[in-house]
């Protein structure tokens, strides 16, 4: 009974704890947060401006204005975390995001436990069931990728359980491979004086993810070790620095695993993700994307392609934050975790996919609709359908696509720009 009721808490995250082995945490221990967290929660971006690195806090945002971390030299305490905590308790999604009043976005609990018990029953057992299959699997996850490729790939389709997120992405990505490498190289930059991002890195601090509560105090643990990561990784890697959009990774990656977990995590993604050409100057991993987004979606959706091209719509408009960000900038927070365990297995097809499955799931409404009215609902319609995860993962995977697709629009990109820049 104990058992279960241990089970039943994590299912319904009561009290989110990123990392839950023990034995990981003692390896490698962590500040305690309390703050909630496990399920849903979409960002309310309404009003935003859409600019490729313009993306200023919403106008409803509690943290709307230039105040920052002290360690940057502004800002006034805003309340310590526990404060902040407890004033907003009960007002918080599974997730620890400001529940916006009338929202089913983070959808109902599991179980709770004035649940009806055969049913409490059975969904206990299917947690413990799934945990214990991933259990298997991480005891050594790349064996297990090599030898059951396919049943690897359709549990991480699925979706990772959120007790072992942490783990699970950062062993995908071998990201502790260099923390143990390098195990005091990140505290020396953290350590360093001055850095010429401070400021930007600072300003830009309060607007991303200020609805979560982890993120929610002006001098909290999550600001201070969101400014932590940013600005180690900019004096880490001189030709990328600091641009907008990296907040919002490192933000999401901070609600599962440590700072320093968070800053290898994010140099892995940078080399072996191709993520560092979306964010160093030029930013020439966003246009190639951008290129190949728009040829496929004349592929896939030809006549929503087509009324796009009439209106004057273009995927700059509306699909560059969900490259830069994995769609966590303004979509539901269950889907951008879903995005995420497929985009660590698979790479950057999935974020294709799911882009175009849910523009052609509203083709019939988008080609009757006007430019104005069609960015309107480009931007409301689309995370509404991501509300239910399972149903807008469908959507993209129903989407085909290969890497050889993939590549051979890389190089006709990357011929078009050859003759341009000869002429």
């Amino acid at each position: 009974m104990e058992q279960d009721s241990e089970l039943l808490r994590n299912a319904n995250s009561q009290k989110f704890d990123a990392i839950s082995y023990e034995e990981y945490r003692q390896m490698h221990p962590m500040e305690e947060s309390d703050f909630v967290g496990d399920s849903i929660e979409a960002l309310n971006h309404s009003g935003s401006d859409d600019s490729l690195h313009n993306m200023p806090a919403r106008p409803s945002d509690p943290s709307n204005d230039e105040d920052v971390p002290n360690e940057a030299g502004n800002g006034e305490d805003n309340g310590s975390d526990s404060e902040i905590e407890n004033g907003i308790e009960g007002m918080l999604d599974r997730h620890g995001f400001l529940a916006e009043e009338g929202s089913t976005q983070s959808g109902p609990l599991p179980v709770t436990p004035h649940s009806d018990p055969r049913h409490r029953k059975k969904v206990i057992d299917q947690l413990r069931s799934r945990e214990n299959k991933w259990r298997d699997m991480i005891a050594d996850l790349k064996r297990y990728k090599e030898k059951n490729p396919r049943t690897f790939k359709r549990r991480m389709r699925k979706g990772v359980p959120d007790s072992m997120r942490g783990l699970v992405w950062q062993d995908l990505c071998g990201s502790r491979v260099s923390l143990k490498k390098y195990s005091h190289l990140y505290v020396d930059l953290k350590s360093r004086p001055t850095c010429e991002d401070d400021a930007v890195i600072s300003r830009d601090i309060a607007r991303t993810f200020p609805r979560h509560v982890y993120f929610l105090s002006k001098n909290g643990r999550g600001q201070q070790a969101l400014f932590h990561v940013l600005r180690s990784y900019s004096l880490y890697d001189s030709q990328v620095g600091y641009c907008q959009g990296m907040g919002f990774i490192c933000a999401l990656l901070l609600l599962y695993m440590s700072e320093e977990d968070t800053f290898w995590l994010l140099v892995s993604l940078m080399r072996s993700y191709d993520m560092a050409g979306l964010f160093m100057p030029g930013l020439p991993n966003l246009g190639l994307f951008l290129y190949q987004f728009n040829a496929l979606l004349k592929v896939h959706v030809p006549r929503l392609h087509a009324h796009f091209e009439e209106e004057g719509i273009v995927p700059d408009m509306y699909a560059a934050q969900w490259f830069i960000t994995l769609f966590s900038y303004s979509f539901p927070f269950d889907f951008v975790l879903r995005v995420w365990d497929i985009f660590l297995a698979e790479k950057w097809k999935i974020v294709f996919r799911v882009g175009l499955g849910l523009l052609k799931h509203e083709e019939d409404t988008l080609v009757t609709l006007k430019f104005e009215n069609i960015m309107d609902h480009i931007k409301v319609q689309l995370p509404l359908l991501a509300e239910d995860p399972d149903a807008a993962i469908g959507m993209g995977l129903s989407i085909r696509l290969s890497k050889k697709k993939l590549r051979s629009l890389e190089a006709a990109y990357r011929s078009e720009r050859g003759n341009v820049s000869n002429k």
